[in-house]
C-alpha cells in the first residue's frame, strides 16, 4: 500500500484552498465580519472619546449628580430646583406611571363602551363608533397630544372664568383643579378593609372554581364579592366616623388655592 509522505499535497492545505473549502469558508467569513465590526466599534469609540476630550465634554452618567436648576410643573414626590438630575429622572418615571395607571382605567371603560357600540344593530351608531376607532388608531399620538394641548386646553378661559364641573371641579387654561382628599387618623382601617375584601374575593373565586371542577356545580359569587369589595369597606368607613375630608380649590386673586391640580400637559397626554 502506498504511504503518503509528510510533505505531500494531501496533507498540506493552502490558504486559498481553505477559503474555498465549504467546510471552512463559512467560519472564515464570520471571523472576518466579526473582526471588521469590532474594529469599527473601537474606531468610533476612540474617535468620539478624543473629540469629547478635545471639546472639554464628559460622557457617562456622572451628570445625574449635578444640580438640575429648573422647576417641574407637576410632581407627586417632593422636588426642588436644587435637586440633581437623578431626582428629575425619578420624578419623570413617577409621573409616567401615574398617567399610565389613570389612562388604563379610563381606556378600559371607553374601549368597552365603543366596542359595544360597534356591535350595535343601529347603522349610524355602529358607523360612528367605527369612525372613532379608525380616526384615533390611524392618527399619530404626538399629533393628538399637540391637538389637545394647543387647540383645546390652551384656549380655555382664564382662572376667573373657569368652567365649573359639578360644583367641585374647575377647568381652565392652567389645568384641571379638583378637591384634595385629607385622610383622618382611622382611615387606615378603611384601606385595610379594602385589602381584606380583595383578598377574600380572590379566595372565594378560587374556592368556587375548585368546587366547580370537582362537582360540576357552579357557585354564584357575584353578590358576596360585591359585599366584600364595597359593603365591607363602606361599613368600616362609616363605623370609624367617616375619617376623610376634602380640601376644595378656591379662587383667590388670579388663581386657585387649595385642593390639587394637574397641568394642561398632563390632561393632553392622558386624553
Amino acid at each position: 500500500m502506498a504511504m503518503l509522505e509528510k510533505g505531500s499535497p494531501a496533507r498540506e492545505m493552502s490558504f486559498a484552498s481553505m477559503v474555498n473549502d465549504e467546510r471552512y469558508r463559512a467560519v472564515f467569513y464570520q471571523i472576518v465580519a466579526f473582526a471588521v465590526i469590532m474594529w469599527c466599534g473601537w474606531f468610533l469609540f476612540t474617535t468620539t472619546s478624543q473629540n469629547l476630550a478635545t471639546r472639554g465634554m464628559s460622557s457617562g452618567f456622572d451628570f445625574l449628580g449635578n444640580t438640575a436648576g429648573f422647576a417641574i410643573a407637576w410632581h407627586i414626590i417632593p422636588y426642588e430646583p436644587t435637586d440633581n438630575y437623578g431626582r428629575v429622572y425619578l420624578v419623570g418615571i413617577t409621573n409616567t406611571l401615574i398617567v399610565s395607571v389613570v389612562a388604563i382605567f379610563f381606556t378600559t371603560i371607553v374601549g368597552f363602551i365603543v366596542g359595544i357600540l360597534r356591535l350595535s344593530s343601529n347603522w349610524l351608531i355602529a358607523k360612528l363608533a367605527g369612525w372613532y376607532v379608525e380616526i384615533l388608531r390611524n392618527t399619530p399620538l404626538l399629533l393628538q397630544i399637540l391637538f389637545w394641548y394647543l387647540a383645546v386646553f390652551s384656549v380655555l378661559p382664564q382662572p376667573r372664568n373657569s368652567l365649573a364641573i359639578l360644583g367641585a371641579f374647575e377647568l381652565n387654561n392652567r389645568g384641571f383643579y379638583m378637591p384634595a382628599p385629607i385622610p383622618g387618623e382611622l382611615f387606615w382601617l378603611t384601606m385595610l378593609a379594602i385589602v381584606i375584601g380583595v383578598a377574600a374575593t380572590l379566595l372565594l373565586a378560587n374556592f368556587a372554581k375548585r368546587r366547580h371542577l370537582a362537582t360540576g356545580h357552579r357557585i354564584n359569587i357575584l353578590w358576596p364579592s360585591l359585599g366584600l369589595l364595597i359593603l365591607l369597606p363602606l361599613a368600616v368607613f362609616l363605623v370609624t366616623g367617616a375619617p376623610l375630608s376634602f380640601d376644595y380649590p378656591v379662587l383667590q386673586g388670579f388663581n386657585f388655592t387649595g385642593g390639587t391640580s394637574v397641568p394642561p400637559a398632563f390632561c393632553a397626554l392622558l386624553i
